[in-house]
């Protein structure tokens, strides 16, 4: 075969790689529909990845047979063009580190190899099961459970690389995103400047600390998750710059290595949540709410082992943030959506927990005025229904108590709610009085 037939394989291997970019799947909350858009893409990787090994295949020798089994051509390969094979294998062991797949968890033992994936996932029989998955529609089929679309992507960015007349090393996952890290990184238009300007100075401290780390990436995950020197406000802009970059990229892998750096640090726990675990499944979704049973959102394992978080607002529900632990994103729903308080009561003072946001920690019930106007002010007299953390306050109706809450917006500032206690539901204490701010010094 020559180098035109070599070239159209190669287009047609980037052209659902383009595919696969730019139209990435969207989960639903109807499973169902999220599951129909895996298995469309997952459809025409495999046959992407099928012609590209028969290509290769063929190309040193090798027969052409014409069905659908991948663990078959990978052996064939093996046979005609060993190198090509052990470039797959690499390729999809970096691919599994990459994305912290852990091969080692129960529901994830095929990823050992890229034998076992292709055994679980790329045979024949499996791949008419992906195309008519429409007209079965179970979600609970095993198929679902052990595709993973990203790893067949790589395995389509493998074998581009593989399809490529060049003699320059070919790059896995890893080399990869570091590739794409540097040219944001280590862009000429950031070096260039006068000599002994001002900005020759920044370019020499920017190099300098760059220089400092093994690799681009490690740059930037500490930029991110620790912060830059002080002083030089180009690694700031830098940096900055690339992680915005990096989050819109269309190579899913470049995606991910920006979203991990986003991952929280260590949560509090002084104050956890309870969970409410639903469904079976290894990926399942926790509903996270204080012991007195206000919901404050949901927690839900990802295929990585993190945690996506879901706090319960108003607005559209979105994940806003992620875990290392469950453990942690429970805890980071606490501090978002609870707050510390000081109560006081007859002089006594304790500490409890309170359920609401910073604009809304003393919800207001109703007025007691006539003047809207007069309401408003430092001595307007409401009722406000406060939630505590759970029904351990101690608090009873005719108590004078005043409530402390340091603000998280404005350093020295607390909110602040004097009254007397009106009616008690449980965790939920109405009180009639003054809210207002006050200086914390």
């Amino acid at each position: 075969m020559g180098k035109l037939e070599r070239a159209v394989i190669r287009h047609s291997v980037n052209d659902v790689i383009r595919v696969l970019e730019n139209e990435p799947v969207r989960p639903d909350m109807i499973v169902e529909l999220t599951a129909a858009q895996v298995m469309n893409r997952v459809s025409i990787a495999h046959l992407s990845i099928e012609r590209a090994m028969k290509f290769v295949i063929t190309e040193a020798g090798g027969p052409l047979v014409k069905d659908h089994d991948l663990p078959s051509r990978l052996n064939e390969l093996r046979q005609y063009e060993q190198d090509s094979a052990k470039f797959l294998e690499e390729a999809f062991e970096d691919a599994v580190l990459h994305y912290r797949y852990n091969a080692n968890a129960t529901h994830m033992k095929h990823l050992k190899s890229l034998d076992t994936y292709l055994e679980a996932t790329g045979s024949d029989d499996r791949f008419q099961d992906i195309r008519y998955w429409e007209l079965t529609q179970s979600t609970n089929e095993m198929i679902l459970r052990t595709i993973y679309l990203t790893l067949h992507i790589e395995l389509l960015y493998a074998l581009r690389e593989i399809l490529l007349v060049s003699k320059s090393p070919k790059v896995t996952v890893s080399g990869r995103v570091e590739r794409t890290i540097q040219r944001f990184m280590r862009a000429t238009q950031i070096m260039v400047c006068t000599e002994g300007s001002e900005k020759e100075r920044s370019v020499r401290s920017y190099l300098e600390w760059l220089n400092g780390f093994d690799s681009c990436g490690k740059a930037l995950a500490e930029a991110v998750r620790n912060g830059v020197p002080e002083g030089d406000g180009l690694i700031l802009e830098v940096t900055s710059k690339a992680f915005q970059e990096l989050a819109q990229s269309k190579d899913p892998a470049v995606r991910y290595f920006a979203e991990i750096l986003t991952v929280l640090p260590k949560q509090q726990r002084n104050a956890i949540p309870c969970v409410e675990w639903v469904g079976t499944s290894p990926y399942q979704m926790g509903i996270v709410s204080t012991p007195g049973g206000d919901e404050l959102g949901d927690i839900r394992r990802r295929t990585d082992g993190l945690w996506n978080i879901t706090p319960s607002v108003d607005g559209p529900a979105s994940i806003t943030a992620i875990a290392e632990s469950q453990t942690d994103a429970r805890s980071y729903l606490a501090d978002l959506l609870t707050r510390p308080a000081r109560l006081i009561v007859e002089n006594a003072e304790r500490g409890l927990r309170i359920v609401g946001e910073e604009l809304n920690i003393f919800e207001t019930s109703y007025y007691s005025g006539t003047n809207l106007l007069e309401d408003i002010g430092r001595n307007a007299q409401s009722t406000s229904q406060v939630t505590f953390w759970d029904d351990a306050h101690g608090i009873k109706v005719g108590d004078a108590v005043r409530l402390e809450v340091l603000s998280t917006k404005y350093p020295g500032i607390m909110d602040v709610l004097e009254g007397t206690v009106t009616e008690l539901q449980g965790q939920k204490v109405s009180i009639h009085g003054t809210p207002y701010a006050d200086s914390a010094i």
